[in-house]
């Protein structure tokens, strides 16, 4: 009959401590991706509006168009 040891005591908290270091760290990409993410598509949002309104607001006549 074989005796098998048990590991050292401080192997589990080795991994738990490594297993939820990595959870934070993929958590926070997953933030950090989110929010950039949010921030460009609020950019495009805010570019094609004042765009639209630029289009939409600029006066009819040519001559003013050209002297802005």
């Amino acid at each position: 009959m074989h005796i098998i040891s048990s590991p050292p005591a401080s192997k589990p908290f080795i991994v738990d401590t490594t297993v939820t270091a990595v959870t934070a760290a993929v958590a926070r990409a997953a933030a950090y991706s989110a929010v950039i993410a949010f921030t460009s598509v609020t950019a495009a949002a805010v570019t094609a509006s004042t765009a639209s309104t630029a289009v939409t607001s600029a006066p009819s006549t040519p001559a003013a168009v050209t002297t802005t």
